[in-house]
């Protein structure tokens, strides 16, 4: 008994095999999730993306220095099948981050934030409202180095006048007020 092949079928799957491997090198090949990683540095940028490490590193340390709360930064493309939500506390819990630890992870090409607070250090809500317009118009121009410069002075006061700031300015005011009075 003699096989024959049919060539129509090899081919049209050889070709489209071909075409599909053309269509993703033409359009720069595929974006790859990353499910949540094991953290080593304050700062890991698996995209390649951050041009300045360093100076991320640099201010982190000085918000620790300052505040005593560590903050980890990790630059992902997409968070893929894990969400958002879940991604910066898994990537947290797997790497056995401390009590007064936080994580911000970032998916730049999805444009999306994970927070994530061990709940002694930096809340997720005051990580939330540290991460203001100032902040986010920096990352969305490429400047990440400005953008956590911008949330570190957020994080430690320096963002401008808080509540407690305004009420001893005032009591100064009133004093100097009453004592130039006198």
């Amino acid at each position: 008994m003699v096989v024959r092949r049919r060539p129509g079928v090899i081919t049209s799957v050889m070709t489209a095999l071909l075409a599909l491997m053309m269509a993703m090198v033409g359009f720069g090949g595929v974006a790859f999730a990353e499910e949540p990683i094991t953290i080593k540095t304050n700062v890991t940028d698996e995209t390649g993306t951050v041009s300045d490490v360093s100076a991320i590193e640099t201010t982190l340390m000085e918000l620790r220095d300052q505040t005593g709360n560590s903050l980890y930064v990790v630059f992902v493309n997409d968070f893929g099948d894990t969400g958002y939500q879940s991604w910066a506390r898994q990537s947290f819990q797997q790497t056995g981050l401390d009590n007064d630890d936080s994580l911000i992870a970032i998916a730049v090409d999805s444009h999306q934030m994970s927070v994530h607070s061990g709940g002694s250090g930096f809340t997720k809500d005051q990580l939330e409202k540290a991460i203001n317009s100032a902040v986010t118009d920096k990352w969305h121009n490429d400047d990440w180095a400005g953008g956590f410069d911008a949330l570190s002075k957020n994080l430690s006061g320096g963002g401008g006048f808080s509540g407690t700031s305004i009420i001893i300015l005032l009591v100064l005011l009133a004093a100097g007020g009453a004592f130039l009075y006198i």
